[in-house]
């Protein structure tokens, strides 16, 4: 009886090990669960295990890249309109979302990513022309290239506050997408990254260590009023807010410098703004063909208009090329009253008035 009784529990110690994917070579691992109800167990494993392929599956809604650590969603191949990405396969969870895994699905309307995604690979759900919501992925820290691009009905996507990094033309011609936010821990924002957000009323910049934003990023955001122009410890690329239709209000983070190439080139809309002391550079066409700005306030006597040309001092007007009836306002003998004074100037009728 007591042999019996030993060699049952010997088997309920070996189904225990089994079930809890315990492995030999000092692995330590504990279960977890996302965030999104519903979702699949997985195993937190530490880095003493291999992160190396493993195989491809396939559940009869994913095809998955099963890792050592990790699993990859690769492809959707299911037809239903709202979707609930798993946060765990096989016991791996699910940290990546990978290139093209859904795209061209005309039949999503709704995602839920769970916690444990931590990429979003280029493509991924490029041309999803009926997506209109992207709910979760609080610690998605990378959004590749064109991950979201022409998705034209995507109303609402959550910006998780642990983004690091968006790609080119993430979410270009997103024309329904209602308000983008850059968290503080973002690095870089692509090229084109948000072209054509028509839709969007807001544009919000959380202060912190922005590295870069690649030119025209943010171009043609046609229903932003107002902005604060974001500081980069790298670079700005030039037309960084070109074609802003809407935009009247334009302040400056205290930390700027310098304002890019073409910023606000062709925002129509605006009708005055103030260039604070703290910038000491405007860029050529900085704001170009801004037909209805009519006031110009520089507080820096020594502010440096970058000319096209530095062989013509006339071109320095550049930097509100084809504007006419211009009123400069600064102080006496400042490079603002030069300015006033170039053929440009004054074939366009600027007038300069001390402060």
């Amino acid at each position: 009886m007591k042999r019996i009784i030993a060699v049952l529990t010997a088997l309920l110690m070996i189904s225990a090990l089994i079930s809890c994917d315990v492995r030999p070579g000092g692995v330590s691992a504990k279960s977890g669960e996302s965030g999104v109800p519903g979702g699949e167990e997985y195993i937190e494993y530490d880095e003493s295990v291999p992160d190396t392929f493993i195989k491809n599956g396939n559940n009869g809604e994913f095809e998955y890249a099963l890792y050592g650590r990790h699993a990859e969603i690769t492809a959707y191949i299911g037809n239903d309109s709202t979707v609930r990405i798993p946060a765990g396969i096989e016991k791996r969870k699910v940290t990546v979302i990978a290139e093209n895994a859904f795209s061209d699905r005309e039949s999503l309307h709704e995602v839920s990513i769970p916690d444990t995604v931590e990429i979003i690979g280029n493509r991924a759900f490029n041309r999803c022309f009926y997506l209109t919501k992207v709910v979760g992925g609080a610690n998605v820290r990378t959004i590749g290239d064109n991950a979201f691009a022409f998705d034209a009905r995507l109303s609402e996507f959550e910006f998780g506050s642990k983004i690091e990094s968006i790609g080119d033309t993430a979410f270009t011609w997103c024309t329904s997408l209602e308000r983008i936010f850059i968290p503080a821990a973002c690095d870089t924002v692509g090229y084109r990254a948000f072209l054509c957000c028509t839709g969007a009323k807001e544009l919000v910049f959380e202060d912190g260590e922005l590295a870069s934003i690649g030119k025209e990023a943010f171009m043609c955001l046609y229903s932003i009023t107002s902005l604060c122009y974001p500081y980069t410890t790298v670079s700005m690329g030039d037309g960084v807010f070109k074609h802003e239709m809407a935009l009247t209000e334009i302040s400056f983070n205290p930390r700027v410098t310098k304002i890019v190439d073409c910023a606000f080139q062709h925002s129509h809309a605006i009708e005055s703004v103030v260039i604070p002391e703290h910038i000491t550079h405007m860029g050529t066409y900085s704001f170009g063909s801004c037909k209805g700005l009519k006031d110009c306030t520089v507080e820096n006597s020594k502010l440096v208009f970058i000319t096209a040309d530095e062989k013509k001092k006339e071109s320095q007007g550049y930097v509100f090329l084809q504007i006419e009836g211009l009123t400069l306002h600064g102080k006496a003998g400042s490079t603002t009253e030069k300015l006033t004074e170039t053929k440009y100037a004054v074939r366009n009728g600027w007038v300069f008035k001390k402060n």
